[in-house]
């Protein structure tokens, strides 16, 4: 498998500025462990940007701020705030956070010229949402088109000193995710079933306390019968 293929790209839905500042929440991971990132968290600033833009009195899309965990290294990373300047005594402030085996499966975008509309929605049909959807502008990131299911990865956009001017993300289908995690450790568990001695010596304590608590964990799961083995797995999907 070709891991990049598996991600995908939605459009940046919106207006890419002069005074453009890019963001990619990608970036945030060293090399490509931003592969194996969950998001988590979202936070949503929504209200009337700066008073020097014609379309002042319209409340738009702000600012946006994520927190991943890395399921590779359970490391949790937070963005930081990609927003324009909170001037405004209307600023409205929401963020939600996933519980376990909960994903976001759902992006919605409205545009004309600022971004008049955003939702994201759980596979748990849990959402947050601002603005009013108006049917000619609002874009639904086709996430889950087929019957397999899609997941939102991480965030992609641009701001300016007054709000996000537009918004996109990467997604990948759920089950290329699970085992894009799981594929290590089933390359791991073939290696000792086809090097006996191999095997061996990883059952030896002392060599497993060499390595980090994640390589412990990996090695002990794969050492163990088949029957336990695929109970523990199951539960990663």
């Amino acid at each position: 498998m070709i891991i990049e293929s598996k991600y995908n790209m939605t459009p940046i839905y919106g207006i890419i500025s002069k005074d453009k500042k890019r963001f990619s929440d990608c970036d945030l991971f060293k090399g490509d462990l931003w592969k194996y990132a969950v998001l988590k968290e979202i936070k949503i600033w929504w209200g009337t940007p700066k008073k020097n833009e014609d379309f002042s009195k319209i409340k738009t899309l702000i600012g946006v701020q994520c927190k991943y965990i890395n399921n590779i290294t359970g490391e949790e990373i937070e963005s930081e705030a990609h927003r324009g300047k909170v001037e405004s005594s209307d600023i409205l402030v929401q963020n939600i956070s996933l519980k376990e085996n909960e994903y976001f499966s759902q992006f919605h975008i409205g545009f004309d010229n600022s971004i008049s509309y955003i939702k994201f929605v759980t596979n748990n049909e849990q959402k947050i949402e601002f603005g009013e959807p108006i049917k000619e502008e609002v874009k639904k990131v086709k996430l889950n088109m087929d019957k397999e299911p899609n997941m939102v990865q991480c965030l992609i956009g641009y701001y300016n000193e007054n709000r996000i001017t537009a918004l996109g993300c990467k997604y990948i289908k759920r089950k290329d995710f699970i085992f894009l995690n799981l594929m290590d450790i089933f390359r791991l568990r073939h290696f000792f079933n086809v090097n006996e001695n191999e095997k061996e010596k990883w059952k030896d304590n002392n060599k497993l306390n060499q390595h980090n608590l994640y390589i412990k964990a990996v090695a002990k799961l794969c050492l163990l019968p088949e029957g336990l083995f695929c109970c523990i797995i199951k539960y990663f999907a």
